[in-house]
């Protein structure tokens, strides 16, 4: 199944209407009737030029949007943005609503905010588990705010800390600023609007074999025989080959990572972004990949490794919901 994440158009409307249309007939959109596809295509241009929309497409078919939206009109806000997701209902729970939530705050960060905010009307506790997930804080709730379908209803607000606050910090940028190739070296590709750099990530197949040796290579450091990457690759193709992803820009692998499943728990392993691409959020996407893969497998927890000495890799994985666990983790080679 073939997904990939881009930049939102007008062209888009009529899709990205259908998708939202459902929610207006639920206490989770305040709004009493859904907007047509005129508006909608209205709404995605409106605020694009410094509020990112982007959508994600499987197999060509766009199955989910997120946008930004400002917080607050005055001036001291304008660090501090609104952000909602939307999943097509039938395809939902299958982590699609996390990874592109996590490609537009790679962007947001890019543009210098600094602050997302996002209400869920309750009860749902499926978006409160999405955004607690994602490292989204409770910052409290608006009791019996809104009145829809015959009931007053509750919004629950969180907040996330995109980046860290600079003083002062400079005004953010826009979204051409930071999608541009040439003005950022930190560009995420995967959502350029012009399309052919878009990413996708898919199954590992055999004619990826020595582009993804080259890649690991230029990412690890092999010490031991056993970790070779074409046995670890042979390994993987034995044993849970459908856990095998790559991230794939114009026809060049950017990115991998494994997945494994006992059972019990699942692991995620062998994650690795070319070292150009880093900070365009690959790394976040190949992540919320194999963890969806996963949970539609039955996996209740997922654990992984990476060297205490390691803070730029700690930092990403608390960033994406993970925590330090009190164990420590032994070895032996046989």
């Amino acid at each position: 199944m073939s997904q990939a994440i881009r930049i939102a158009t007008p062209a888009d409307a009529a899709q990205v209407q259908a998708i939202y249309a459902p929610y207006v007939e639920t206490p989770i959109s305040f709004e009493q009737e859904p907007p047509g596809v005129e508006e909608m295509g209205r709404r995605i241009a409106r605020l694009q030029d410094r509020y990112p929309w982007l959508v994600c497409e499987v197999e060509q078919a766009v199955v989910s949007y997120a946008y930004a939206s400002p917080h607050r009109e005055r001036a001291a806000y304008q660090w501090s943005v609104e952000v909602s997701v939307y999943v097509r209902v039938n395809q939902q729970r299958r982590g699609i609503g996390r990874t592109l939530y996590s490609s537009l705050f790679e962007i947001l960060a890019l543009q210098g905010y600094y602050n997302a905010y996002a209400g869920v009307t309750l009860p749902n506790p499926a978006s409160v588990g999405l955004h607690t997930s994602l490292g989204f804080q409770p910052v409290g709730d608006y009791s019996r705010v809104g009145y829809k379908c015959g009931a007053w209803h509750d919004v629950a607000w969180f907040s996330l800390d995109l980046d860290r606050r600079p003083d002062p910090p400079a005004p953010p940028r826009s979204v051409a600023a930071v999608l541009n190739p040439g003005s950022h070296d930190r560009t995420p590709r995967e959502v350029n609007p012009s399309g052919p750099e878009a990413m996708t990530i898919r199954v590992y197949r055999d004619p990826d074999r020595e582009a993804v040796i080259a890649l690991w290579r230029s990412v690890f450091a092999y010490t031991t025989p056993h970790n070779e990457p074409a046995l670890s690759i042979r390994r993987k193709m034995d044993a849970q080959p459908e856990l095998f992803f790559v991230a794939e820009m114009d026809g060049l692998i950017a990115g991998t990572v494994m997945g494994g499943y006992d059972g019990h728990r699942g692991w995620i392993y062998s994650l690795a972004v070319a070292p150009e691409l880093r900070g365009g959020g690959i790394g976040t996407a190949l992540v919320r990949r194999a963890e969806e893969a996963l949970a539609r497998m039955g996996c209740p927890k997922v654990n992984l490794q990476v060297f205490q000495s390691n803070a730029g890799a700690v930092a990403f994985y608390e960033k994406l919901g993970y925590r330090v666990e009190e164990r420590v983790s032994m070895g032996k080679i046989l």
